[in-house]
């Protein structure tokens, strides 16, 4: 089980926080449009994780803005690594969630 620290928390502003790195750009980013956020950001949050599981290391995260129409690329080739996770983890962490995956 993983915490990713996606909670919403209601004041006198609406805000969403979430683990840098890990959350959506359009938690990270703010919500202009006010959108729910769905299953889209959980499908990113785990895209990430699985990205960090692969290279080894959770502090060097790429940025992904909301724009971004690539997810991240793993960089040098992985002989160990089918080619398969990678495209998952790329289409997993795309900057808009249209062109994630829709469910998991």
């Amino acid at each position: 089980m993983i915490d990713l620290g996606s909670v919403l928390i209601k004041g006198e502003r609406e805000m969403v926080s979430g683990t840098f790195g890990f959350a959506s750009p359009e938690q990270i980013n703010g919500n202009q449009e006010r959108e729910v956020l769905n299953e889209q950001s959980d499908i990113f949050s785990f895209g990430m994780v699985l990205y960090a599981m692969v290279k080894g290391n959770s502090k060097r995260l790429p940025v992904i803005d909301n724009n971004s129409k690539r997810g991240v690329w793993l960089g040098e080739k992985n002989p160990k690594l089918s080619s398969v996770i990678e495209k998952i983890i790329e289409k997993c962490t795309r900057g808009e969630r249209e062109r994630r995956y829709f469910s998991m």
